[in-house]
């Protein structure tokens, strides 16, 4: 091969190894230890560690100690032998408490049992839904009373720390009411809290079977309706606000009251036609009186009994007439039902990422909130424009963890690509070297050749030379000719191919 082929081949072969190096290094220094466990309590971390010390499996420590990492070809080989030990237990106890029950055992302490195993075997399923990182469950069992007005309703709260960045569905929280409820002998739904570790209630506003949380009353569909009819009127603010304000410098919270009364209204509506209406019946009355003595009384006395005449023997005359008209009156009804969801009222809240509001400014938000949702002042609705700095370490928090998560799920991706890259490598070079061992060994053959030819060439020539060897200069340089090819035939191979290929160009 010529130098330029050989530097290549070399620094190939260098190349190669340095990535195969560097790959194994970060290989074993990264992906050769893995979770074991990770966020372990302190005991559950010191009953693993002893375990795996005894075990002899070697260990190491990370997130402050509550995550133990041991070899890839040993993790599950370990988790095996740990599960056969009932390792890691875990804070929570289920009802494996009954497994070791001691003679003697009152029936005070049985019910303590059996309540800390129902929380126990209650929390293990809750931390199962997704999201859900740590669960409590606290239950309030009453004694058993002789009178029923003395009974006490059995209770129970749920303490949640969800994972970070992750929120529960209202479906999720009502599976979980409704497991309780469910699971515990006695307990309503009403009688259930949920919070999460910030200390918000997660329970309010769900139906129940029994009743509704909080003495709000209202049913599913309307508190679904209500929520959705918040969240579109926030989004309207909050898009508008953040156009102009920057994302992440505004909040918005609107609380809608809708009005769930159906309502039927029916209305009676009567018109004259033509401005007297049709004529149904008439009636009319004349009475009509001459004679002596005075008129009879009709006015007073009973109608169609003539009065008696006075003594007096004068003349008089009588006369009175009566008519009564009945119409058939124009009559239009009216049902109207009035469906519910109608805006009670609007409260709105906007919180700005801001030092303070000028009067101005302050002015033109309300001004522009309240023309983006409708805000109706004759529903006495709302609005709050305040200005605040934001807290935003949480969201940093969560922005840095999720960098790490990236820069590791990236180191992972860097090292099977560098491994990729030396197998490529790898497979580059073995091509190379094939086809440099293919040219090599072609041109080995033509140099046999060409070897053999010029020796069968020199031996002619020299057979030639002593057959017609004469005392003449041009005898003495086939001599030496001769004695040159028998003595080295590679050399000499070398200047026939030397000479062939001058004659060639």
């Amino acid at each position: 091969m010529s130098r330029p082929q050989k530097f290549v081949i070399v620094g190939s072969v260098i190349l190669v190894l340095l990535i195969i190096g560097i790959g194994t290094r970060l290989f074993s220094a990264q992906g050769g230890y893995v979770p074991l466990f990770t966020q372990l309590e302190p005991s559950d971390a010191g009953e693993v560690v002893a375990q795996l010390d005894e075990l002899g499996v070697k260990y190491e420590l990370a997130e402050q100690g509550s995550a133990i990492l041991v070899s890839s070809e040993d993790v599950y080989k370990t988790r095996l032998e740990l599960a056969r030990e009932g390792l890691p237990k875990g804070s929570v106890i289920g009802f494996e408490i009954f497994d070791k029950t001691a003679l003697g055992t009152t029936d005070f302490v049985r019910r303590v049992q059996y309540i800390r195993g129902l929380q126990g075997e209650l929390t293990r399923t809750i931390m199962q839904i997704e999201g859900v990182d740590q669960a409590s469950v606290h239950i309030v069992l009453p004694e058993p009373s002789l009178y029923t007005t003395q009974e006490k309703p059995t209770t129970a709260a749920v303490l949640l720390k969800l994972r970070a960045g992750a929120a529960l569905e209202q479906a999720q929280i009502r599976g979980i009411v409704h497991l309780l409820s469910r699971s515990v002998e006695g307990l309503l739904t009403d009688n259930i809290t949920i919070i999460d570790d910030s200390g918000r209630i997660l329970s309010n506003g769900i139906e129940s079977g029994e009743g509704a949380f909080g003495g709000v009353g209202l049913s599913l569909s309307q508190v679904e309706m209500q929520a959705a009819v918040q969240r579109e009127l926030e989004q309207k603010v909050q898009s508008m606000l953040e156009q102009v304000l920057g994302p992440g410098n505004v909040v918005a919270r609107v609380n809608a009251e809708l009005n769930f009364d159906q309502k039927t209204v029916s209305r009676r509506i009567f018109e004259p036609t033509d401005g007297e209406g049709v004529l149904r019946s008439i009636e009319e009355l004349k009475e009509t009186f001459e004679g002596t003595g005075s008129p009879p009384d009709t006015a007073s006395g009973t109608p169609g009994i003539p009065g008696y005449a006075a003594a007096d023997s004068g003349s008089s005359t009588y006369s009175h007439s009566e008519t009564a008209r009945n119409y058939e009156i124009s009559e239009t009804t009216e049902n109207t039902v009035v469906a519910p969801g109608s805006v009670k009222r609007l409260s709105v809240a906007v919180m700005l990422n801001r030092e303070q509001l000028t009067a101005q400014e302050q002015t033109v938000i309300e001004s522009a909130v309240a023309s983006t949702i409708g805000i109706d002042p004759g529903r006495s609705d709302q609005i709050t424009v305040a200005a605040f700095p934001f807290d935003t370490s949480l969201a940093q928090q969560l922005q840095e963890e999720l960098a790490r998560q990236t820069a590791q799920e990236g180191t992972a991706g860097q090292t099977l690509t560098r491994v990729g890259i030396a197998l490529a490598a790898l497979l580059l070079l073995f091509g190379v070297y094939r086809i440099l061992l293919r040219r090599r060994q072609s041109a080995r053959g033509s140099e046999a050749l060409i070897l053999e030819e010029a020796a069968e060439t020199a031996t002619l020539a020299a057979e030639e030379a002593a057959a017609t060897r004469q005392e003449s200069p041009a005898a003495k340089l086939q001599g030496e000719i001769e004695k040159l090819v028998r003595q080295e035939p590679e050399e000499a191979a070398k200047l026939v191919k030397a000479w062939l290929t001058e004659d060639q160009e």
